[in-house]
């Protein structure tokens, strides 16, 4: 069970990637296979009901962030 920091530090860091590489809402939500209402609950802290979490894979594979690497603050960097 993740806690409330996790969860915050994941949606920090969906907003990150979107953010340092110029993509809207639109397009990040389509790169990770999820609609923009769950891609905008994420940025918020909320985890949608029936997110699938395959959505992780797809950062991965998309922006070559492990799911490991999406719960640490600021993607591990200092």
């Amino acid at each position: 069970m993740q806690t409330n920091n996790e969860i915050q530090v994941l949606s920090e860091n969906i907003k990150l990637i979107r953010t340092t590489l110029g993509l809207s809402k639109k397009e990040m939500a389509q790169k990770i296979r999820i609609s923009v209402y769950s891609l905008n609950k994420l940025e918020r802290g909320i985890i949608p009901p029936r997110l699938p979490c395959d959505f992780l894979i797809y950062i991965h594979w998309e922006f070559g962030v492990t799911p490991s690497q999406m719960f640490l603050p600021n993607l591990g960097r200092k």
